[in-house]
């Protein structure tokens, strides 16, 4: 069964992103005290923001890319308490990836999926899924 004509190609992460520990932003190896969500821009930035302005990211760990990533325009924390490897056009909607990847979990890549209310919320918790497209 065809249900599309087309392929897609995967999004891939042109805009930058932000490394992130337990909702820290690191550089080089170390974890700063700067937020995930500051370092995104803040409330007005390109990732990690709830759509109230507040952090979206709160205790996230992984890449985030500065594409809209880890937002909602209706608040939520979209990747609070989450661990994925790297976040590319994802995790968008009210707590979308919330503790993926918790509780000794991992997820590695979510590449243009998990859009939508809970959509990929508590994913490989406690387990491990390679990627999420």
């Amino acid at each position: 069964l065809i249900l599309a004509d087309s392929v897609t190609t995967p999004s891939v992460c042109n805009k930058g992103c932000v490394d992130c520990r337990n909702g820290f932003e690191v550089i080089d190896g170390e974890t700063t005290t700067r937020t995930c969500h500051d370092a995104c821009g803040g409330s007005g930035g390109s990732c990690c923001v709830d759509g109230n302005g507040l952090d979206a990211c709160d205790n996230f760990s992984g890449l985030v890319c500065k594409d809209g990533s880890c937002n909602a325009s209706n608040g939520g924390k979209v990747c609070k308490d989450a661990s994925i490897e790297r976040v590319i056009n994802s995790c968008i909607g009210v707590e979308a990836c919330m503790n993926a990847g918790s509780n000794g979990g991992s997820v590695g890549d979510v590449v243009d999926s998990c859009h939508g209310r809970h959509a990929c919320a508590g994913a490989a918790y406690g387990g491990s899924i390679d990627t999420i497209e």
